[in-house]
């Protein structure tokens, strides 16, 4: 009987040594999330302003490393929660610099785009200039 209540003694205390690692793990976690979300908010940020007061030309989509290997020092490293949370973070990264590149692309395109119109309005100006002036030598001619 005392063996008995001294091992569900035992096995109480490791479960709440268990609740309170779990707790002080989900604390770790959430900070972390906080502190990458913040991140992306200064990026957003950023690139709003990027928008509104540099030419298209200056305007650089950078995002800033985020240190992953954070986790690796709270002891959190290889948990499922962490390899789940680092794995989306990756992920997100690759999409948005996937984004950047097919931006900058588009932004080029354009780029090239403009410079082909105005091309094409200087051959049309051209071309209206020349037949206004074979115009106003037929009607003199005549």
């Amino acid at each position: 009987m005392e063996q008995d209540k001294r091992r569900l003694e035992q096995n109480i205390h490791d479960a709440e040594s268990a609740l309170r690692m779990a707790a002080k793990d989900k604390e770790l976690i959430v900070s972390q999330m906080k502190s990458v979300e913040s991140i992306f908010q200064n990026v957003r940020d950023q690139i709003s302003l990027s928008w509104t007061t540099a030419s298209r030309n200056d305007f650089a989509l950078q995002l800033p490393k985020l240190h992953l290997e954070t986790f690796a020092m709270e002891g959190l490293k290889g948990r499922p929660e962490v390899i789940a949370f680092q794995a989306m973070i990756i992920s997100f990264i690759d999409v948005y610099q996937f984004a950047c590149s097919r931006v900058s692309a588009l932004e080029r395109e354009i780029t090239s785009h403009r410079h082909h119109i105005a091309t094409l309005k200087s051959e049309l100006q051209t071309a209206c200039l020349r037949e206004n002036e074979s115009l106003h030598s037929s009607v003199s001619c005549a």
